[in-house]
């Protein structure tokens, strides 16, 4: 599913999972499945994960967030460089992970437009990502009502991948969610696959 979706010309996943989950390593392993010529601008807090190669994949921008100084000035955020992001045009956008509106609503507005687009959030569940991610967008400028943020997520992403870490210690995707509708409350899902405790996957 993971592949078919980076062969696409207009996909958007947000990885959930708790810290250490694996998502910056699933990330990583679809930005594998690109075609060597696309045009990718990696957006990062802490850069974790690498992508540029002068063979593999010789056409990726990669930005990383600056803290201020002692006086607060020269402070570049995630928000700033996913809007600066959008003028180059880029076949794919990956922003790591979104912890506050600074970096959410600029994201997911762009997602909504049709950018193709991998994202990450810290979050318990895959439902728990999308409520956070409203969170997000209803504390930020544009302060997005409950019903309103639902219905811009489902208009910005197609797929929400959650992963786990098992007690053995094997990170895992457990649930797999298409964004599919907007209910006029929050937006719908389907489940397309869960894994359950012992590892047994089924698909819906």
């Amino acid at each position: 599913l993971l592949a078919a979706c980076m062969a696409s010309s207009e996909i958007r996943i947000v990885f959930s999972g708790p810290t250490g989950s694996g998502k910056t390593t699933l990330v990583r392993a679809c930005l594998g499945e690109l075609d060597p010529h696309a045009r990718v601008v990696v957006i990062e807090d802490t850069a974790e994960l690498d992508l540029f190669d002068a063979i593999a994949h010789p056409n990726v921008e990669s930005w990383e967030a600056r803290l201020g100084n002692n006086e607060g000035e020269g402070a570049v955020t995630q928000g700033e460089q996913v809007k600066h992001a959008l003028r180059y045009r880029p076949d794919w956008l990956v922003c790591g992970e979104v912890r506050d509106s600074d970096a959410a609503v600029p994201m997911l507005k762009a997602m909504t437009h049709g950018q193709s687009s991998l994202t990450t959030v810290h979050s318990a569940s895959a439902i728990g990502a999308l409520d956070k991610l409203a969170l997000y967008l209803g504390t930020g400028d544009d302060r997005l009502p409950p019903e309103v943020a639902h219905n811009q997520l489902h208009q910005a992403i197609d797929f929400v991948v959650h992963l786990d870490r098992g007690t053995d210690g094997r990170r895992t995707v457990v649930e797999v969610l298409e964004v599919a509708g907007f209910d006029g409350r929050r937006c719908t899902t389907n489940t397309i696959m869960t894994r359950d405790a012992d590892g047994t996957i089924a698909t819906m």
